[in-house]
């Protein structure tokens, strides 16, 4: 029965492993290739080292302790556990992230924007700049607005131009206010 027990803890160990070691190579894999550094192959190979480091820094900070084998620890070297920190840094900040989006998701679910309760819209939106003047009062900046893309080309050149007018009479007005 043991045996039994051993086996199915190391298939759950296996599964659990290349399941974590997907996740992290195709996050860092995409985040690398998102870089102009490591526009062509080389980004794979980095994903993929960088992936086991992590993989490697997991098994000796959280399995070996687990399991007991203190044997094989005391012949590591401080130097080794030292260079895997960072990658075992790396490993449990992507991880953690990972799950508190799934939280978040569990939680929120597929609500959109405009579904959100207002409270949580307000948290989201930055707050508005303000232009101080000699007075001491502040008042909003206004941007332009862009023109939609789903106008006709005619008729997106009158509206940035018609926007950018109200934008030039707007600052104008607020020049004549702070005064």
């Amino acid at each position: 029965m043991n045996e039994i027990v051993s086996t199915l803890g190391l298939l759950m160990y296996a599964l659990a492993a290349v399941s974590i070691f997907t996740i992290l190579f195709v996050t860092i894999s995409k985040t690398l290739k998102q870089t102009p550094m490591f526009n062509g192959g080389g980004a794979v190979a980095v994903a993929l080292g960088v992936s086991l480091l992590c993989m490697v820094g997991l098994y000796r900070t959280f399995v070996e302790p687990a399991a007991g084998t203190t044997v094989s620890r005391g012949h590591a070297q401080p130097w080794f556990e030292f260079c895997l920190l960072p990658y075992t840094a790396l490993a449990l900040a992507m991880l953690s992230v990972l799950l508190l989006l799934l939280v978040r998701r569990v939680l929120l679910g597929n609500r959109t924007k405009s579904e959100l309760p207002p409270r949580a819209l307000a948290t989201q939106s930055p707050p508005a700049k303000t232009i101080k003047g000699s007075s001491g009062k502040g008042a909003p900046t206004s941007r332009p607005k862009r023109p939609s893309k789903s106008l006709e080309k005619g008729k997106g050149v009158r509206t940035a131009c018609s926007d950018r007018q109200t934008a030039l009479q707007t600052r104008a007005l607020n020049k004549e206010t702070l005064r």
